[in-house]
């Protein structure tokens, strides 16, 4: 970041900054059939470019925007490329007791799993909304001990939808809107505690129910989260449980639940080794033909991290179980090796990858459910706080369930990526 002003002689203060990704990526058979030759590369690159207006402490312009770019070779293009356009653009106002925002901003609660703006795609998720962070007592603010720990966050809006010929606008019939509870204390027994409402409404009747009629989407959302550690063991957990009811078009959404449980143990000792075991599980869809939707349907979720690193699954209609191991040798530089295991909750329902959209959905029930393995390495580099280095690799090792639906041979990934930021 550049400082254009010194924040102690002038109220007003001007900061720029910016960011350069490029990322090249490896891909071989993501079709799982050899006999079809889908094996190439893709070149990722984004540029941000973002300033700061503030005002003392209590009013800022916050304006980013982004480019970015795809070049593809031997396989097809991932549209993940938007000539130069609006990521961010707000007005936030802040006092002792609330914290207002309004205009195009990204959102991120918890771990992530319900209202994110995942990083690692070109393509970046924000909306045009307002949010109101209440703060029942700030620090410095009164002598509250726990009530200075909660935040209160109401918020609503638009995502914003991509058009690489246009100003991207966004989705006008389509709103988000929930509340948020959060609480978080430095004492590491006493666990955080997050507690998210989100509702989802399309106006148009673009969902088809089961019965082939068309009708609208008022989904709702509640999740809960409890993280800590268990006083001086050095483990660590995390305990995630969301529900879901509402309209799926003429459906009802009915035993529609997530569930995400980790623990993850430190060693302070060579290498500071990291071993972390987790299990994920997102409801699928019973019957096909009851009228009722069972499947979990998180619309903006994060991706890529959180199931695996070749983008094949997300929290919906899967069970997985995962384990991986991470060395810290110095606090530059890390690598990580995982495996991770994945079933489908349902057989009846499809199979899932990050962006929503459905890998196979199987004729009949007589499938088996384990759909495959997938193990991987990744290793980081930070040369300094500008710029950093990554590299991973990753394959998959297709299961019963692929062999069931179809061709079932195995699949590769790899990638190389810089970051540049100032």
């Amino acid at each position: 970041m550049i400082d254009c002003a010194n924040a102690e002689k002038n109220d007003w203060t001007f900061v720029i900054g910016g960011e350069e990704r490029l990322r090249v990526e490896f891909r071989d058979n993501f079709d799982f059939d050899n006999k079809i030759d889908d094996q190439g590369c893709l070149v990722f690159q984004r540029i941000l470019i973002n300033g700061k207006l503030k005002y003392k402490k209590n009013l800022t312009l916050f304006i980013e925007c982004k480019d970015i770019r795809e070049i593809s070779n031997g396989i097809k293009k991932t549209n993940q490329y938007d000539d130069f356009d609006l990521y961010q653009g707000y007005l936030e106002y802040k006092n002792n007791i609330i914290d207002l925002k309004i205009g195009r901003q990204k959102f991120g609660y918890g771990d992530k799993r319900i209202l994110a703006a995942p990083f690692w795609s070109n393509k970046l998720k924000s909306f045009d909304a307002i949010k109101a962070s209440i703060y029942p007592v700030r620090k410095g603010f009164s002598n509250g001990v726990y009530l200075e720990n909660f935040t209160i966050d109401l918020f609503g809006g638009n995502i914003v939808l991509y058009d690489d010929n246009n100003f991207n606008d966004a989705k006008a019939n389509e709103y988000m809107y929930g509340s948020y509870i959060g609480y978080k204390n430095k004492d590491f027994f006493i666990p955080e505690i997050e507690l998210i409402y989100l509702t989802v409404y399309n106006e148009d009747d673009l969902i088809k129910g089961e019965d082939n009629q068309w009708g609208k989407l008022n989904q709702h959302t509640v999740d809960a989260l409890v993280k800590g550690s268990l006083f001086s063991s050095g483990i660590d957990y995390c305990f995630e449980f969301a529900y879901q009811f509402g309209k799926y078009g003429t459906n009802d959404i009915k035993d529609a639940y997530a569930i995400h449980v980790d623990v993850k143990r430190k060693f302070n000792t060579f290498l500071k080794p990291e071993l972390k075991l987790e299990y994920n599980n997102a409801s699928g869809d019973k019957d096909p033909n009851d009228r009722k939707t069972n499947t979990f349907i998180s619309y903006y979720q994060s991706t890529h991290h959180p199931y695996g690193i070749m983008d094949f699954f997300r929290w919906q209609n899967m069970r997985e179980v995962a384990f991986s191991v991470k060395l810290n040798p110095t606090k530059k530089f890390s690598i990580m090796s995982a495996v991770n295991c994945f079933w489908l909750d349902e057989k009846r329902d499809s199979w899932y990858k990050s962006s929503g959209s459905k890998i196979r959905t199987a004729t009949n029930s007589q499938v088996s459910d384990f759909v495959g393995t997938e193990i991987s390495t990744t290793v980081k580099y930070n040369l300094n706080k500008h710029v950093k280095f990554e590299l991973g690799y990753a394959h998959f090792f297709t299961s019963s369930y692929v062999k069931d639906t179809g061709s079932d041979d195995h699949a590769d990934w790899g990638y190389l990526q810089t970051e540049i930021s100032f």
